[in-house]
């Protein structure tokens, strides 16, 4: 099982200042969560999880787009040259 600690929200408020942590599955804990934000948005405002714009734009955004030689960091003197980048979708 691959686990992860988090603070335990029952321990919160005990007498100790020191935080506890329980040991949570992953995989379990990541299911839920996603399960937990679909029913929000689709409650509050019947869009399904990958239909809302901004999560679209997130996950655009994390998809291979070339190879790390083809990055670098602007030279400072051609900074005021550059132009604004093209919005998510129309990449």
């Amino acid at each position: 099982m691959l686990g992860v600690d988090i603070e335990g929200i029952n321990y919160m408020y005990d007498e100790s200042l020191s935080p506890k942590y329980e040991k949570v599955d992953v995989i379990k804990y990541k299911k839920s969560y996603l399960n937990y934000i679909g029913d929000y948005l689709q409650r509050s405002y019947n869009k399904d999880f990958c239909d809302v714009k901004q999560i679209k734009d997130f996950y655009k955004s994390k998809t291979y787009i070339g190879d790390v030689e083809n990055f670098r960091y602007m030279d400072l003197e051609k900074f005021g040259e550059f132009r604004i980048l093209p919005k998510v979708e129309e990449i």
